[in-house]
């Protein structure tokens, strides 16, 4: 598949969206691209964190850019929604639309749609949007700060987070999660336990309606 972003028809106009995927899960990233639909983004030696890059500059040509893995299940309908909520008044924030953070649950038995939290405390971007502005802005930046992580910590996740911490700028989690990881069904790339001291890496929200 090009290296081309497309509206994202099944969500709406001005969404481009691309799915980041290694070798080892192409067919995955090809299924879940022709769904959405998206550009395939495959890492041919780039590496975690420089594939993710390249797949925000793929998104980059509409007004919104999404970014998803290729391992995680979708609720396409409930995404289109939380995707137009974002949209309507997305403040300076990125949205995510995966988390396992247990104020989430918290947050959705209170009877919230998402739940806002510190830039610096994002982990986990499975399914993340901004406007196109913020992409800019965030090459500006990564341009000289990516090579600055710790090397083992040279993770897509924790480049956002700083960039996001440097900007101070906020992240929204759409209640319920309309993104699930599959982390028993894919072995993680990055060497990542299914189950770090015991704690599955899965959203507690996802069809929790």
């Amino acid at each position: 598949m090009p290296e081309k972003a497309v509206s994202m028809s099944i969500c709406m106009d001005n969404v481009s969206a691309a799915v980041v995927t290694h070798p080892s899960r192409f067919e995955a990233a090809v299924d879940l691209a022709r769904k959405l639909p998206a550009s395939v983004i495959l890492d041919e030696g780039y590496g975690l964190t420089r594939n993710h890059l390249r797949a925000w500059r793929c998104v980059s040509v509409g007004k919104f850019g999404l970014v998803v893995q290729d391992d995680i299940a979708v609720d396409y309908d409930l995404l289109r929604k939380q995707i137009a909520t974002y949209m309507q008044d997305p403040d300076e924030s990125i949205a995510t639309f995966y988390s396992v953070y247990a104020a989430d649950l918290v947050a959705l038995n209170s009877g919230a749609s998402q739940r806002r939290f510190r830039g610096a405390q994002f982990r986990g971007e499975l399914a993340v949007m901004m406007p196109q502005h913020m992409i800019s802005e965030y090459f500006v930046w990564a341009k000289d700060n990516w090579k600055e992580l710790d090397p083992k910590l040279k993770w897509h996740d924790f480049l956002v987070a700083k960039f996001l911490q440097a900007t101070n700028r906020d992240v929204v989690t759409m209640l319920p999660n309309s993104v699930q990881h599959r982390n028993r069904e894919f072995k993680s790339t990055v060497g990542h336990p299914a189950a770090p001291f015991g704690k599955e890496r899965v959203s507690a929200t996802y069809h929790l309606r």
